[in-house]
């Protein structure tokens, strides 16, 4: 796999309140891999393969006793491939006042493959008072097909597919930053976002041939929210919470997607015993898992994690021990 790449980008700032960044790259990929097989019709049972000279056994998976295929095109695991693609992207950071900042962005994206695709952004920063930040992004996004989902073959769990489309997407999320309450022991954040995406490519079943097919599958809709603190009570003593609640669907069925948690919680508590022995304890909650429509397996189970580490740095100068556990409720 070779892959190719220049990029040039470039910061300024004009009239003071506008700090101007743009890029511009080109990037080529090409790939031709070598293929040796050691087993399957052909082989095995039909190619005189290479014998140690000594005159020792074979024994298939050593090296030199495969056959190479690089060169038959029914044989190969994926076939040559290449693609290239430039781009440009122009981004305006518009500082309108003291507390106001204005994101403008746009980059526009040539596939030899694909062709062209544009993806404009918008946010904005907002400081509301001496303690308060709000937050707003809105966005697009576009993934190409990689190698594997377009051509991989003689593969016996999945086979790409020629006639896959490029996955997009497009983001709205709003936030809100309190900071510094109670003398600075105490700080809020908190997210609000949706997504919406297209053509989103899965590995689904394909009954004639039994096995799974990169397809372009429908859209999904994701909407959710996120909370997170962080307490200081005291300097020698930080405790950080999140909170993240989550939903995904079909975008035509309206259905939920499966095996995606619903909520996740996570709470740590880091103490700084003395300068030189550290504590850290952590528990993870993930809940919400869903089946898929049509599976009738009892639900997934949530689950809750625990996880703990102590250091102790400067045992000597410059040796550091610690000892850490994952899982420690084995659940």
């Amino acid at each position: 796999n070779e892959t190719i790449s220049f990029k040039v980008n470039h910061i300024f700032v004009t009239h003071d309140v506008h700090q101007i960044r743009w890029e511009a790259g080109y990037e080529n990929n090409e790939l031709d891999a070598e293929f040796i097989r050691m087993f399957g019709p052909g082989v095995t049972d039909a190619i005189t393969l290479p014998r140690p000279t000594d005159g020792s056994p074979l024994f298939l998976g050593q090296r030199g006793s495969g056959v190479d295929v690089s060169d038959s095109a029914e044989n190969r695991f994926i076939l040559p491939s290449s693609r290239n693609f430039s781009f440009i992207a122009f981004q305006d950071e518009w500082q309108v006042s003291d507390r106001f900042n204005l994101v403008l962005g746009i980059r526009v994206d040539d596939y030899s493959d694909f062709g062209t695709t544009t993806n404009p952004r918008v946010g904005f920063n907002w400081q509301v008072n001496n303690d308060l930040t709000m937050k707003l992004f809105n966005g697009s996004a576009f993934r190409a097909p990689s190698f594997g989902e377009l051509y991989s073959q003689n593969n016996t769990v999945v086979d790409g597919n020629e006639n896959l489309k490029p996955e997009t997407i497009n983001t709205w999320e709003m936030s809100f930053y309190l900071d510094s309450l109670f003398d600075g022991m105490l700080s809020l954040n908190s997210t609000f976002y949706r997504f919406e995406t297209k053509g989103v490519i899965r590995d689904l079943f394909n009954a004639s041939t039994n096995k799974l097919l990169s397809q372009n599958a429908t859209g999904e809709i994701g909407e959710g929210l996120e909370f997170e603190t962080i307490w200081k009570p005291t300097s020698e003593v930080t405790v950080k919470a999140s909170y993240a609640k989550t939903s995904l669907k079909n975008s035509e069925t309206d259905l939920n997607v499966a095996n995606i948690p619903s909520e996740l919680m996570y709470v740590n508590a880091n103490w700084k015993i003395d300068a030189n022995l550290n504590l850290n304890l952590g528990v993870k909650q993930v809940s919400g898992r869903k089946r898929a429509s049509g599976d009738d397996r009892s639900p997934t189970e949530n689950f809750t994690q625990v996880m703990s580490k102590i250091a102790w740095h400067n045992v000597i100068d410059g040796l550091t021990l610690s000892l850490s556990g994952s899982n420690l409720l084995d659940d």
